[in-house]
């Protein structure tokens, strides 16, 4: 039920197949997702789990962050939760590098389930993957496909 949609930017996507939406970029940097039934995803900005740390080499600092898509139906409940979390080691103005990325999921309600979740490194970008489907009845009623990326500049900063 969801395709990947080429008018989503690169740094994330979830789309339903058949439901229209709209995206909203909202002040605090967030993207939110709006469908037609009132539901929504949003992407939250990459948030540091850390500040910039100085490794044993003086030239090399370290820094992660988060990122989250979060699906809540009409009524405004949380239904559901990827999040995205990676480490880089960068060298100021020169090379940043993606060293570890992992993936997370809740789902608060039982008719979803995850599957595909995957968390994959190349190079300065990390990239977080997964599938929610939800069915009533043994019948697939929304699916989700979430793609979300956290990448590091050569100065550490995350987006």
């Amino acid at each position: 039920l969801v395709i990947m949609c080429s008018a989503v930017s690169p740094a994330y996507a979830a789309e339903p197949e058949s439901s229209p939406y709209n995206i909203q970029e909202e002040t605090d940097g967030s993207t939110v997702i709006l469908f037609d039934d009132g539901s929504s995803i949003t992407i939250s900005p990459v948030y540091n789990d850390s500040n910039p740390q100085n490794n044993t080499r003086a030239t090399t600092k370290t820094t992660s962050g988060n990122k989250d898509a979060i699906f809540k139906d009409s009524d405004g409940n949380i239904e559901w939760k990827y999040t995205l979390s990676a480490s880089f080691s960068y060298v100021s103005g020169v090379s940043s590098t993606c060293t570890n990325c992992s993936y997370s999921t809740t789902t608060n309600d039982s008719s979803w389930t995850f599957s595909d979740g995957s968390a994959t490194k190349s190079g300065n970008v990390a990239t977080g993957k997964g599938k929610y489907v939800k069915k009533i009845l043994f019948i697939t009623v929304n699916t989700y496909n979430i793609d979300i990326h956290i990448t590091c500049d050569t100065y550490g900063n995350l987006s």
